[in-house]
């Protein structure tokens, strides 16, 4: 009957030190204006409701988190791409390497695609050469031709070559390109 007693003594004091930390917590969060989705629970350290842990350093840890969370949350929106979206990860796992690592995959991933529509767009404007023979295309005149294909005294040949563009390179070769009428394919 004495160790119920005393496990229904511990339970009440572990229950008020819950209740004072978050208390603590809500003071904290409000004053340090920590985003949404950052929770108490989400740094609770279960230690704390030990007895043996005193108060002060039950605050003193949650500053030293909250100032690191601040500290991450910090880098994580100066990325250049995708911050919300790491934001959004850190807030579930508390890990600024994670995060960081889901806005390069994010951003790989957004250059693959638009280096893959390029691709595809490329594809959809390039045109065979007029065969010998063959009328124009309606609407196609004689100087649209030499324009894209050269005059007989200036013959355009295909010239092959690879180049590392970033995403925004690519578009901006690609309307180069188009501007110029020059004529282009993936290899």
């Amino acid at each position: 009957n004495s160790d119920r007693q005393i496990k229904e003594f511990e339970e009440r004091q572990r229950e008020e030190k819950a209740k004072q930390i978050a208390a603590y917590w809500t003071s904290i969060a409000e004053a340090e204006k920590i985003p949404e989705g950052i929770t108490l629970e989400s740094i609770f350290s279960a230690k704390w409701l030990n007895a043996s842990v005193k108060m002060a350093a039950i605050e003193s840890e949650i500053s030293e988190k909250l100032a690191q969370i601040k500290k991450d949350l910090a880098v994580l929106r100066a990325l250049p791409a995708y911050a919300f979206e790491a934001e959004e990860r850190y807030k579930h796992t508390l890990d600024l390497a994670s995060a960081v690592s889901e806005a390069h995959r994010l951003q790989e991933q957004a250059e693959k695609k638009a280096a893959w529509e390029a691709e595809q767009a490329a594809k959809a404007t390039a045109k065979p050469p007029a065969s010998n023979g063959a009328s124009l295309p309606q609407g196609t005149t004689p100087e649209d031709v030499r324009a894209e294909y050269g005059t007989p005294s200036e013959p355009k040949q295909p010239i092959d070559f690879r180049a590392w563009l970033t995403v925004a390179e690519a578009a901006e070769l690609k309307a180069f390109f188009e501007r110029r009428k020059i004529r282009f394919e993936a290899i």
